[in-house]
């Protein structure tokens, strides 16, 4: 809706410019505001539709030039200014659009782990303590998940660091692949991953956990890493915590199931800050059991 209303207003614009042209006559020219409603079309819409309205100007314009306005000295002066203006114009919507693709991919690496496509640390922070924040004022459970992959020095010992950066990727798909729009993951650096669950109770955190568990598990077989994973989780039925003690919370968890031998879920649940239920469970184990953990 939005975009049809850019649109409108930016056709409706050319529309009364070359109105105004058309009454005006050769002695006033407004070609340069033309590029107003083009710049914002090719902008906030798509380069495709500063094309279009930029064909409408062209048509504009030479219908004001070679049938309603002044006899040029020769007939092809009225080609020549239409391609003049043509080029000048395209060459602006080119600019433009490259510099709207520059920037957003300068703020998608600043935002993003460049290697898995997951928040970065500092952007995770962000957005999760907006969310935590939005959570507590509307009294809506939180799940906050940590994730450590086991062996992951290992891997990159053994395999070389470009199977560890397969392997970080590999995790990244996973994660995005299982979880909702509105969930935030992140790499919080190394081989640890972390995740929000807005409005999630502890039920629907069970059902997220399994349905990780079995994808990360799933795609490192699939490539023959020998990797397992260690995953603390905490659900918060009434967070009344800052989000950073949410997600030490959800790290102090997972440590705790990977010093009890790795390869294992834990999952706790607090009211306010007690905890009032826990349950452990250990993942099945695919990969190598012989394989040196780290």
């Amino acid at each position: 809706m939005k975009i049809v209303l850019i649109l409108t207003l930016c056709t409706i614009t050319i529309l009364a410019f070359g109105y105004v042209d058309l009454l005006t006559g050769p002695f006033f020219h407004f070609t340069i505001f033309y590029l107003v409603p083009i710049y914002i079309a090719s902008w906030y819409v798509s380069k495709r539709s500063g094309v279009v309205l930029l064909a409408i100007s062209a048509v504009i314009w030479f219908l004001n030039d070679r049938f309603f306005s002044y006899s040029y000295a020769h007939p092809v002066i009225p080609y020549w200014n239409l391609t003049l203006r043509i080029l000048i114009f395209g060459t602006f919507i080119n600019i433009s659009s490259s510099l709207k693709e520059t920037l957003g991919r300068e703020k998608a690496l600043a935002t993003t782990d460049y290697l898995t496509g997951v928040l970065n640390r500092r952007q995770f922070f962000e957005s999760a303590s907006r969310e935590l924040e939005r959570c507590k004022r509307y009294k809506r459970p939180v799940t906050a998940i940590y994730i450590d992959i086991d062996n992951f020095k290992s891997t990159n010992d053994m395999h070389g660091h470009k199977k560890g950066d397969e392997l970080l990727s590999v995790v990244g798909n996973a994660l995005r692949k299982n979880t909702r729009a509105i969930d935030l993951i992140a790499r919080m650096g190394g081989d640890e991953f972390a995740l929000i669950l807005p409005e999630t109770d502890y039920g629907g955190g069970e059902i997220v956990l399994g349905r990780i568990c079995d994808s990360l598990q799933g795609a490192v077989q699939s490539k023959n890493l020998p990797v397992t994973f260690s995953i603390g989780a905490v659900t918060c039925i009434q967070p009344s915590c800052a989000f950073d003690t949410l997600i030490a919370m959800a790290d102090i968890i997972m440590y705790r199931a990977k010093k009890e031998g790795k390869n294992k879920i834990k999952h706790e649940i607090f009211s306010g800050d007690m905890q009032i239920h826990e349950t452990q469970k250990d993942l099945p184990l695919r990969n190598d059991p012989k394989q040196k953990p780290s």
